[in-house]
């Protein structure tokens, strides 16, 4: 402000006590108006580097983009995994694990309901110590750490998972069962944090019953001119895509398992540590 305010005097001659009023912020026009402090009228107005902002928000928000798609392939390919090789229990998808509990309780089938039960127990504990660790009263840049190291914390329980799990539930001791089972659904209470503390608006990438909700109310509104603006758009693309990302990575572990791929448990493992990398991007593209 103070170089702009020198730059506009060596221009018009106008008096040294120029300061920025506290209405006159950057708008969405991004335009500095420079007051004079004996008249308080409008004077000029200083362009910022428009073209500059605009780059590093798009960078800022195709990083976020990527990196929500990355979550949501690594939820849905851990609940296909999870269903397949630890007895139909989802790692993410809590709604179906309720229902899940519920059908064995009606049953009397008391070792079926712990299977979603543990995976219920073992989500909250994430989502719990994932909160504790992101405090909003921090600084960006504690938040920014605390980020890095709840993706981290998630990473490292699914490659334990990898390393620990077996093709097959058959022949697995009990107790390994269900810390695999407590484990997962650990990792995935950590992601329902680290989503919000991105700033993904209307965006779960685990739970998709709300976000598909959200994304046909807003075409809908867009359609019948109700809502516009870039805002809006791109609230809207970042639902629709993190959905399209859940369904692909369910149908590429669907595939990987049918195949009996060998490596098929580190596929959320690499897409938490891509999602690393792109909110790591975004954050170097803030910077700029």
């Amino acid at each position: 402000m103070l170089d702009q305010a020198v730059a506009l005097q060596k221009l018009c001659g106008q008096c040294p006590f120029m300061i920025q009023h506290p209405a006159a912020r950057v708008s969405e026009t991004q335009a500095n108006r420079v007051f004079c402090r004996g008249t308080m009228t409008a004077m000029h107005e200083i362009p910022l580097d428009e073209p500059a902002t605009r780059n590093a928000e798009h960078g800022q928000s195709r990083a976020t983009n990527v990196g929500i798609a990355c979550l949501a392939v690594a939820s849905s390919s851990l609940d296909v995994i999870t269903f397949l090789t630890l007895d139909q229990v989802f790692a993410s998808a809590m709604t179906g694990n309720s229902a899940l509990l519920g059908i064995a309780i009606s049953r009397g089938n008391w070792v079926a309901a712990s299977k979603p039960a543990i995976a219920l127990i073992g989500f909250v504990i994430g989502t719990a110590t994932a909160t504790a660790a992101s405090n909003a009263n921090l600084s960006s840049a504690r938040q920014r750490a605390a980020l890095m190291k709840l993706l981290l914390l998630e990473a490292t329980c699914l490659a334990i998972f990898a390393l620990a799990r077996q093709p097959s539930s058959d022949g697995m001791p009990i107790v390994r069962h269900s810390l695999l089972i407590l484990l997962c659904a650990f990792s995935m209470g950590i992601q329902v944090v680290v989503a919000k503390t991105v700033g993904a608006k209307g965006v779960s990438t685990i739970v998709f019953t709300s976000t598909v909700a959200a994304a046909a109310s807003s075409l809908v509104n867009i359609l019948l001119g109700r809502q516009s603006g870039p805002q809006v758009r791109d609230d809207t693309v970042r639902q629709v895509l993190s959905f399209a990302a859940y369904v692909c990575g369910a149908v590429i572990a669907g595939i990987l398992a049918w195949s009996k791929f060998v490596l098929l448990a580190w596929l959320p493992v690499t897409a938490v540590l891509l999602a690393l990398v792109c909110f790591k991007t975004r954050e170097y593209a803030g910077r700029k």
